[in-house]
């Protein structure tokens, strides 16, 4: 059965935990799906608004000037690439303009005067400008870091352009030299964890040059010096600097123009594909369980013109909400896991226990119903006896005596009847104590009134000793101290004496008699215990103690039964 309850109980708190934990990762799901989306686009917005050069070079680019000038759109380009998302520009009739991809970004120095220069960005093709093995051979030194470099070890190459020209955003260029960073010295950072400070830039050590292709440069401006930026800079590159599979995946995605012509409507409608608050505005291609692309398409408008929009800039950004919060959402489900199992352990302990408790107290149901019935058995069948012989025999003189016995054989029953509806009552699953305060000496006074009769009979001599007040329920302790006073008189002998004394912690009752055998100790407070055969020839239904024992069960308080030299002493706590 423990087995059962268990099996039971876990099965329970599984399904319930699972359901729970279906519902939390569908909503944490759609939450952080939002929130990713929803960042992607502010950033995206945000890095836009704070760009007012770009929308000033696209103007150019619209009256017919010469391509767009490097302020504006480079700024676009570096921030996709550390945010790690792709964009294309298109014109009002979606006819492609410009893309990121395959582009790498450019810092070179216009002179301001003899002693100082400015620097200025652009965006470099190396396919274009270089032979192919060339151009994967500059790649590779750009994706090179070892960020466990030790000192005179090579931690990375810087590509710096030696000579130059612009054409708008684009850099030709003359020759790249490639330079070796190598650690020089460390320190010790803030945090006591070791920092390399290295030679980087144009002062590292000379490795080699390459010269690039031949290219018309006419009419263009030249530039002595500038730089490559490497991959420090950039997300979604692998070591050759070359764009990872996600990142390539993103740049087909906004060169398609059926996918450009989705986010615009996305974006017009704000009713398409994916109706939460801001994220409504994209176009969201999902790839797999957790992973979605978000495409967005952002107008560039000139307030001064009619026409309406003049170019649309289409972003896309890769999301994986198991990649970014898998670890996450893993723990949340595991503390989880631990506080159901633990509740499921508990539970199920405590229905082990009840049970337990309602399987030994329909025993004890069966043994004291088994018990009554004996005890009723005997002094029944002796009224029956007297009662025929009653009826037979009409001499005066014995009819008194057998009246007597009938009415003892009487008393006995209704003592047995009395102590069962006490236990039931006591035993009551909606037993509530109404507790009040009362004097103890006083109590124990009206129950010794009800023991007068036998006490005189076998001679025993009763006293009480001391008084406290004691705060319960008056009618419960008086049925444990009729019981206890009940069993001392029951189990004193001939002429003894019953002793009651009450002190400001314990109520004891003393009785001269026979000891209680030590093995039987533990067992006189169970349902329907009599200890040894000395002690349980009186009569009595073997409920008394058990009575005794509930009540201070119910009320929280200490109960003990002690051998002494002479006798047998039986004690209660009056206080917690």
């Amino acid at each position: 059965m423990k087995t059962r309850i268990y099996t039971r109980v876990f099965c329970v708190f599984m399904a319930i935990f699972l359901l729970l934990m279906g519902l939390f990762t569908v909503f944490y799901v759609k939450d952080k799906k939002e929130y990713e989306i929803s960042d992607f686009l502010n950033k995206v917005q945000l890095d836009f608004s704070n760009d007012e050069s770009f929308y000033d070079d696209y103007v150019k680019y619209l009256d017919g000037e010469r391509g767009m000038t490097a302020e504006g759109l480079s700024r676009l380009h570096l921030s996709a690439s550390m945010l790690c998302y792709a964009f294309a520009i298109y014109d009002p009739e979606l006819e492609l303009i410009w893309d990121s991809s395959g582009k790498y970004f450019c810092t070179y120095f216009v002179p301001v005067d003899d002693e100082s220069a400015s620097g200025e960005r652009g965006i470099m093709e190396l396919e274009k400008y270089f032979s192919e093995e060339d151009a994967e051979e500059i790649k590779g030194y750009l994706g090179y870091c070892d960020e466990e470099a030790d000192i005179g070890e090579i931690r990375q190459y810087s590509v710096n352009i030696k000579g130059l020209w612009t054409d708008g955003l684009v850099v030709i260029p003359e020759a790249l030299e490639i330079m070796v960073d190598r650690v020089t010295k460390s320190k010790m950072s803030e945090d006591g964890g070791e920092t390399w400070v290295d030679s980087t830039g144009l002062n590292g050590h000379y490795l080699k040059e390459i010269k690039a292709l031949e290219t018309e440069v006419s009419d263009l401006s030249y530039y002595n010096e500038g730089y490559i930026f490497n991959n420090d800079y950039l997300m979604g590159y692998d070591n050759e600097h070359n764009a990872n599979d996600e990142l390539k995946k993103m740049y087909g995605y906004v060169t398609n123009k059926e996918i450009a012509k989705m986010a615009i409507e996305a974006l017009i409608s704000n009713t398409h594909f994916y109706q939460d608050s801001i994220s409504n505005r994209c176009y969201l291609m999902k790839e797999g369980p957790l992973a979605y692309t978000c495409v967005y398409a952002h107008s560039i408008v000139d307030d001064s013109s009619e026409e309406g929009t003049n170019a649309w800039i289409i972003y896309a950004h890769s999301i994986d909400i198991w990649e970014l919060y898998g670890k996450e959402l893993l723990l949340i489900i595991l503390g989880c896991l631990v506080v159901f199992i633990a509740a499921a352990w508990i539970t199920a302990s405590q229905s082990y226990r009840i049970y337990l408790a309602r399987v030994k107290n329909e025993e004890n149901r069966i043994k004291i119903t088994n018990a009554l019935a004996h005890d009723l058995k005997t002094p029944l069948a002796a009224i029956s006896g007297y009662s025929d012989i009653l009826e037979e025999d009409l001499n005066s003189e014995k009819r008194d005596h057998y009246f007597g016995m009938i009415k003892e054989n009487v008393e006995i029953m209704d003592g047995a009847l009395r102590q069962m509806l006490e236990l039931s009552k006591v035993e009551s699953f909606n037993v509530k104590l109404n507790k009040t305060e009362f004097e103890l000496a006083e109590l124990t006074e009206e129950v010794m009134k009800r023991f007068e009769v036998n006490s005189l009979l076998k001679g025993v001599k009763v006293e009480i000793e001391g008084d406290q007040l004691m705060t319960a329920d008056r009618a419960m302790i008086k049925s444990a101290v009729d019981n206890l006073i009940s069993n001392a008189v029951k189990h004193s002998e001939e002429n003894g004496k019953v002793e009651v004394k009450i002190t400001d912690k314990i109520w004891s009752v003393y009785n001269k008699g026979i000891n209680i055998p030590e093995e039987e100790m533990g067992k006189i407070w169970e349902a329907y215990c009599k200890s040894d055969d000395a002690r349980s020839g009186s009569e009595g239904t073997g409920l008394g103690l058990y009575i005794v024992k509930t009540i201070m069960d119910i009320h929280g308080l200490g109960y003990r039964a002690e051998n002494k030299a002479d006798g047998v002493v039986f004690s209660f706590d009056i206080k917690k």
